[in-house]
């Protein structure tokens, strides 16, 4: 057993390498089960909370560094489920529901406990495998026209052989930085030409605003960072060359544009709204959370509502997860798991960041900013396994930070 345990000590970063390698593939057999009807949708769920009991066993039991703290985390996060769980059973609610739901909320914070504790850097190249194989598994479907459809109904657009748009979405969004690091290593213009059209194409023709959000932050990031140091260095004749590169974007995004499913599906919303002209949609609260967020804003406030209406014990531990969501994370999370569950993800994370002391790369603030824009507005960050996975890697992986 020690052997093992030192074996599993000395490749920790390339077990987890492997496993973001393996991510897409999970998220695949579960999209092919749900579209035809095979009960396949248990196989990344429980391949994922074997990861995670496989890092906790690491924490505790193999990596010695924090041993004590590990523990206390993970007692408290283990206490807080069976009181929320015996709160659940007291108000009649479905057990075995809200611990699959638990499960998914809580997966990136248990992850975070034990990533925080690993010294070595998982190798960028397991991240640009993980992102390039989600890229692709969108991309071809989609340029061949066979992938499964962003939407049930009305709007257009295809989420290559996957099943939740917004989570792919999210996770290319998250990941395209750290490629944009991996391309400026190796400085190789056709790679980085070829993976531009193909990130392009995928993100518009997917049709949700998650990747098009995702992109004018990363390019006005880009844009202004690197404007910032040639107008530093006085380098009038790079500065001019990228401001023409812009203007060419630019004309050309607007030509192109309307060929999209991102822009059909504008057209589809206004039309749905019976609006004529977009400007009108800033004319009324109602019509932006609709046209914007999708109705979020007024099924939170339902929620609030709901939750504010609940008993102090339901106000203390949550109300559980057995209503619609927002799908706004933070909002979700507070009122599925109230002040303490919350009280307990916030206190965890902060001393850990504060532990850690970490100095982020540009790149890594990108992609966290990123994260939790996406987690705001649209959801499908903290609450999905296959997406915050990637959250305590950002903030904990050595390979992330100066």
């Amino acid at each position: 057993m020690k052997k093992l345990n030192n074996t599993i000590k000395t490749n920790i970063t390339t077990i987890i390498g492997v496993f973001l390698i393996i991510s897409p593939f999970l998220d695949l057999f579960t999209s092919l089960g749900i579209h035809y009807n095979v009960n396949a949708l248990t196989v990344g769920t429980i391949l994922r909370g074997l990861f995670m009991l496989f890092m906790t066993y690491y924490s505790v039991f193999i990596n010695k560094k924090n041993k004590k703290r590990n523990i206390i985390f993970l007692s408290l996060i283990f206490i807080y489920l069976i009181l929320f769980l015996t709160q659940v059973a007291l108000t009649d609610g479905s057990i075995l529901y809200e611990i699959k739901v638990f499960f998914k909320t809580f997966y990136f914070l248990v992850l975070g406990v034990t990533i925080s504790n690993i010294e070595k850097p998982v190798d960028i190249k397991y991240y640009i495998i993980c992102f390039t194989t989600y890229l692709l598994l969108v991309f071809i479907p989609n340029i061949l026209n066979i992938g499964f459809n962003s939407y049930e109904i009305a709007k257009v657009g295809q989420v290559g052989w996957f099943n939740s748009a917004n989570e792919i979405s999210t996770i290319l969004s998250i990941l395209t930085p750290i490629l944009i690091v991996y391309l400026m290593t190796k400085k190789n213009k056709i790679l980085s030409v070829l993976y531009l059209i193909i990130i392009l194409i995928t993100f518009f023709s997917i049709g949700t605003k998650v990747p098009i959000l995702s992109l004018a932050i990363i390019c006005g990031f880009y844009l202004l960072y690197s404007l910032y140091k040639l107008i530093r260095k006085k380098d009038t004749k790079k500065i001019t060359f990228i401001l023409t590169g812009l203007f060419i974007i630019i004309i050309s995004t607007a030509i192109l544009l309307p060929k999209t499913s991102f822009y059909k599906n504008i057209k589809i919303h206004l039309e749905y709204l019976e609006v004529d002209n977009i400007v009108e949609i800033f004319t009324d609260t109602e019509l932006i959370d609709h046209f914007l967020l999708g109705s979020r804003l007024k099924l939170l406030s339902q929620n609030i509502k709901t939750y504010k209406e609940s008993s102090t014990v339901e106000i203390l531990l949550g109300i559980g997860a057995e209503h619609r969501q927002s799908e706004m994370d933070f909002f979700d999370i507070f009122i599925n798991y109230g002040i303490i569950g919350f009280a307990l993800i916030a206190t965890i994370l902060i001393i850990l960041i504060i532990k850690q002391k970490p100095k982020y790369t540009a790149n890594t603030k990108l992609s966290l900013l990123l994260a939790i824009t996406i987690a705001f507005l649209s959801g499908h960050v903290l609450v999905s396994p296959a997406v915050s996975i990637f959250i305590p890697l950002l903030l904990f992986d050595k390979s992330m930070v100066k």
